[in-house]
């Protein structure tokens, strides 16, 4: 039972994760007058070991008004 269930989270973790990563790869398409772009820090652990990371984050506000956030890391 155990495992069945293991198996299904790893399904879904690895289909949220294939969206994300679908996402995160997307082009910067359409006119965007607005962009606005800032960095940030953060630490995460990896395999036990906590390191910083750093993100460049870039919002788009299209002509519509609708904002797109595109994310790249690392730097």
């Amino acid at each position: 039972m155990e495992s069945r269930l293991a198996g299904k989270v790893r399904a879904a973790v690895e289909d949220v994760l294939n969206d994300i990563e679908e996402w995160r790869i997307a082009p910067f398409e359409g006119g965007h007058p607005y962009v606005y772009l800032d960095g940030i820090w953060l630490k995460r652990a990896w395999g036990g070991e906590v390191r910083n990371v750093s993100l460049l984050v870039a919002v788009g506000v299209n002509r519509d008004g609708f904002r797109n956030a595109f994310v790249h890391s690392p730097l």
